[in-house]
């Protein structure tokens, strides 16, 4: 679902008759994002976690994935503070997982514009 930005914060009375029954009644706080940050046009999946895929690494709790079709991705954008140790493991993660058609940039500020730049990483 689209992220609904805006001014004002989303408020959901929880000590509301069903609210903590009713996971839906978390939505409108789930998809608000401050007017600040409108340029992404996000979109956000939410789904309860027993539809999700719990992460295979035991080291680290908490972990669930939602399963998705290699080819709905296209491209990693690292950021423009992304550490090399970073990228190096997202593009071993591209190599060991089929994605070799994962196309990946970096992001960069613009010289004099309030934006960023994308270069493609060789």
């Amino acid at each position: 679902m689209p992220v609904e930005y805006s001014s004002e914060r989303a408020l959901v009375d929880i000590s509301a008759k069903g609210a903590n029954e009713d996971p839906r009644a978390y939505i409108p706080i789930l998809r608000r994002k401050s007017l600040h940050w409108a340029y992404e046009r996000e979109w956000r999946l939410i789904c309860l976690l027993k539809h999700c895929v719990p992460g295979e690494d035991p080291q680290v709790k908490d972990q669930y994935y939602w399963p998705i079709e290699r080819m709905a991705i296209s491209k990693v954008i690292f950021g423009k503070r992304c550490s090399d140790e970073t990228k190096k493991q997202v593009e071993q993660a591209i190599a060991k997982n089929g994605l070799g058609h994962v196309q990946p940039y970096t992001a960069d500020i613009h010289e004099s514009d309030f934006k960023l730049t994308l270069s493609r990483l060789k």
